[in-house]
């Protein structure tokens, strides 16, 4: 099996959540308190020059740098089989006909495997029976009213398009999003304490909102 990388992004494993429609994330969220400045707001109209496309970049800039750490403390190593994540920041945003009902904004990322990859994920996917992972991949992936799914509901039928190789850009970043399940990044902590998962958006949107403000993506005035 080839090393990768492996094209996948974070609708399929999860390392930190991009979206920018009805979130803390989005930039009316962002850049309230700008507008509610008793001694110094902004204008509505201040929106005609807002660089979406700007504010699009540095999220995904930051939301990569997010990404790649939290890879390197729950997935990289012998145990996965999973040898680097990285992300060029790239985020991929619904198309206007589609919106936001359908899905959300996700980072692109990509995996690169050992050489024992294939090996090393049948045995993880195989001690995962009987387990809540085995629960979550029945419960998330069986097709119903509304929902078809693209990839099989049980641990055999992920082991099967390992072995074949078949839509493998796919089933390497479900297999990596298993992986996360398993290394607890999903499970809050004791005392309410926030999910790795729910830590690494809240991160995100602290550093946005710390480190940029609205000035920084207004459009320049054409000349």
């Amino acid at each position: 099996m080839d090393k990768g990388p492996y094209k996948t992004n974070t609708q399929v494993c999860s390392l930190v959540d991009v979206g920018m429609y009805d979130t803390p994330l989005s930039p009316g969220e962002m850049f309230d308190w700008e507008f509610q400045d008793e001694e110094n707001p902004r204008e509505d109209s201040d929106w005609d020059k807002f660089d979406y496309a700007a504010y699009k970049r540095k999220v995904g800039q930051e939301a990569a740098r997010i990404a790649e750490e939290n890879a390197k403390e729950y997935l990289v190593g012998e145990k996965y089989g999973i040898a680097a994540v990285t992300s060029d920041g790239g985020i991929d945003s619904p198309r206007p006909y589609e919106g936001y009902n359908f899905r959300s904004d996700y980072l692109n990322i990509d995996i690169e495997v050992r050489g024992d990859f294939k090996e090393t994920a049948i045995i993880n996917l195989m001690s995962w029976k009987g387990g809540e992972i085995e629960k979550y991949v029945k419960e998330a992936f069986t097709s119903r009213d509304g929902f078809t799914s693209h990839v099989p509901n049980t641990l055999e039928g992920i082991v099967v398009k390992i072995m074949e190789e078949d839509d493998i850009d796919r089933i390497v970043g479900l297999y990596a999003d298993l992986c996360l399940r398993d290394a607890g990044y999903y499970n809050e902590g004791i005392y309410g304490e926030q999910s790795p998962a729910s830590q690494a958006t809240m991160d995100l949107c602290e550093r946005i909102g710390c480190n940029t403000s609205f000035g920084d993506f207004m459009l320049e005035d054409e000349e």
